[in-house]
């Protein structure tokens, strides 16, 4: 129970159920860590126990306190801090979920009895329809072949109890799109899932809040938490430059090369966002960065073709289902030939797109593990307004596992590096962010990014294009 408006209705409902139910307040980030000590961020923590003890009173449900901050530094907040420092854009609640609320926030619960981990995301669990097809398998069109075969799991049903089989539950988006969570628990594995349940993942946010208000629980007003996961809402430049040092660089402008002025911090800057320059009939927007070179390169225009790109290179996935789709397994008896039909997600709230994906080393050399990457990615051709193949390169060694301890954390390391290509570009592809694949309705895994491929505007000015975003 984090004192949101979430886990107050998710409590209300298991209650309403008849299930014995008790709160956990997690304890993940201390202020005092932070320069300055106990500020903002210290506040806001005391406000929200404040609340999460207000619903358990009303409720009539005991609320426990766990400490996991060092849980977090070690598993989460260490290697967020590596992917800043290394210029890449990590996503740490997708690591947050797996390490520390279906990880160390179970192992506890189940210290005190619990058999069933419920939060108040907006997601499902789902089982394959009569049928049987689904992820993991593939259909004879080198897709996943779940689609619609898919049968949702009531939100207070677990999978134990209503499923019975060894196999571990889909996870599935949830019903309200506008607030659908699905994204965030994509490096969730199945065996996580087995003991999670989602009540909230067939309801409407609207919904939520109105239950909460109509019940009398205080925190039904109260705002959505954002920003970095158990951190929340900070200054990005600010906050990250208290662990790891400035980078000072240069904005250049993606059309013409110009020198655009000094830029305080490469590393708090990531693709896709809105460059902090005055000036200028348009606003300007990142069209990459080059952390070796200490260059940001800008674009005029939210659609500048700087900033859009249909190819890239993924690190290896880490699959729900704990192995990869039969489809990219291609000679394994998937049946797919190493080709998987799917959509992907690389941003949250961003629209899913069709894409294939392969296995980038089935050309791979052997040479050692740079070596393998390289020969692995000669087909893509990585974009300059990240730093070219160097950029790639450094990428990298940052997001691939090395070693098989590393590639064995839960949901499983797959089959090694892929290749997207999706059916439209996608814009702001970032070094480190997560590309979360679906098949239709069902979240397949999630991979990060090593690198863009060409932009659509290398791609037209090498061949010859007359630019209308040009000088």
């Amino acid at each position: 129970m984090s004192g949101g408006v979430d886990s107050a209705v998710a409590a209300l409902l298991l209650r309403r159920a008849g299930f014995d139910v008790f709160g956990i307040y997690m304890h993940n980030w201390d202020a005092g860590d932070e320069a300055g000590g106990s500020g903002a961020g210290a506040c806001t923590s005391e406000r929200d126990l404040q609340d999460a003890n207000a619903v358990a009173k009303k409720l009539r449900l005991p609320l426990l306190e766990a400490d996991f901050v060092g849980r977090y530094w070690q598993d989460v907040f260490s290697g967020f801090l590596a992917g800043v420092a290394a210029g890449v854009t990590p996503n740490p609640d997708i690591s947050c979920n797996a390490a520390i609320k279906f990880g160390a926030l179970w192992e506890f619960a189940t210290r005190q009895g619990a058999d069933v981990l419920a939060t108040g995301h907006y997601a499902r669990l789902g089982r394959p329809a009569a049928s049987g097809a689904c992820a993991g398998s593939s259909g004879g069109d080198g897709s996943g072949g779940c689609g619609a075969a898919v049968e949702p799991l009531g939100g207070m049903e677990a999978w134990a109890a209503g499923a019975g089989a060894a196999a571990p539950p889909l996870l599935l988006r949830g019903a309200d799109a506008s607030k659908d969570q699905s994204y965030f628990l994509a490096g969730v594995s199945g065996a996580q899932l087995a003991h999670a349940m989602f009540p909230l993942g067939g309801m409407l946010k609207l919904d939520v809040r109105a239950l909460a208000a109509a019940e009398g629980l205080q925190p039904a007003a109260k705002r959505s938490s954002a920003g970095i996961c158990f951190i929340g809402r900070r200054s990005f430049g600010s906050f990250i430059e208290q662990y790891i040092p400035q980078l000072p660089g240069r904005f250049l402008c993606a059309d013409t090369g110009a020198d655009l002025g000094p830029c305080a911090n490469v590393l708090a800057l990531t693709h896709g966002q809105r460059a902090p320059l005055g000036g200028g009939p348009q606003r300007r927007f990142i069209a990459g960065k080059d952390v070796a070179a200490r260059v940001v390169w800008v674009a005029a225009g939210n659609d500048h073709p700087a900033l859009m790109s249909a190819a890239a290179l993924l690190a290896p996935a880490r699959w729900v289902a704990g192995a990869p789709p039969g489809a990219l397994l291609g000679g394994g008896g998937g049946g797919g030939g190493g080709r998987l039909a799917c959509e992907c997600q690389p941003r949250y709230r961003q629209e899913a797109v069709s894409c294939v994906v392969t296995d980038a080393e089935s050309a791979g050399a052997a040479g050692g593990a740079d070596a393998e990457l390289h020969a692995s990615a000669e087909p893509l051709r990585p974009s300059r307004f990240m730093g070219g193949a160097a950029g790639m390169a450094a990428a990298a060694r940052v997001l691939v596992p090395q070693s098989g301890g590393a590639a064995a954390a839960p949901g499983g390391g797959g089959a090694g590096l892929l290749r997207l290509a999706s059916a439209r570009p996608l814009r702001g592809l970032a070094p480190g962010q997560a590309v979360v694949l679906y098949d239709g309705p069902v979240v397949l895994g999630s991979a990060p990014l090593i690198a863009p491929g060409e932009t659509q505007f290398e791609l037209e000015a090498a061949a010859g294009a007359a630019h209308p975003f040009g000088p």
